[in-house]
């Protein structure tokens, strides 16, 4: 995926681009699977030290932050000299009444 000029321009002036579509449908429901598997090994969630800096407890999310279709978009905005800093579940389930 490149950013096209004028997504490149809102980034510069809104600090934000989107939509940024780098994963399938199927790729989606995998990772997805793999972090309900997560949760159903603890009962139904994530334990709290879980869901902060989870790409370094979860290879296939490791694997995700560093895939080219996630980084080469961002180096177009930022350069190449990426740090994933952290990463964060907030998960909000149908019908919760919680605030994310």
């Amino acid at each position: 995926m490149r950013f096209t000029e004028a997504q490149i321009q809102q980034y510069e002036t809104e600090g934000y681009v989107f939509p940024i579509d780098v994963l399938d449908a199927d790729e989606v429901a995998r990772h997805r699977a793999s972090l309900e598997a997560v949760e159903a090994q603890n009962g139904g969630k994530l334990l709290p030290a879980q869901r902060p800096k989870s790409h370094l407890l979860f290879k296939w999310l490791d694997d995700l932050i560093r895939d080219p279709r996630v980084l080469d978009p961002i180096e177009q905005l930022i350069g190449p000299n990426i740090l994933c800093w952290n990463t964060i579940f907030w998960i909000k389930d149908a019908g919760s009444e919680s605030f994310v």
